[in-house]
């Protein structure tokens, strides 16, 4: 979701922040919530399944971009199969 409440009030804004939150606690779902203020990122933050260091020196190149790439995505997917949320193909 990018900036999903941008457009909204103050009021309305924090409302749908605790009904994100209560939607959470009920389904357990994972998202990815994009917000450029802080205090929504502290209050609406879960807790970081892992840290990826990337080990690259600079300057860079594009190739090594798909091979980490994969690393996280690899990351990503056991944790979805373990989570039983989808079907693999």
């Amino acid at each position: 979701m990018d900036e999903p409440f941008a457009a909204l009030d103050a009021q309305t804004r924090n409302f749908m922040q605790l009904e994100l939150l209560c939607t959470w606690k009920e389904t357990k779902n994972t998202g990815t919530f994009v917000t450029h203020m802080i205090s929504e990122a502290i209050f609406l933050s879960g807790t970081i399944r892992s840290k990826f260091q990337v080990p690259l020196e600079r300057p860079r190149n594009m190739e090594i971009r798909s091979e980490l790439k994969n690393v996280v995505w690899k990351q990503i997917e056991k944790d979805v199969n373990a989570s039983g949320s989808f079907t693999q193909m």
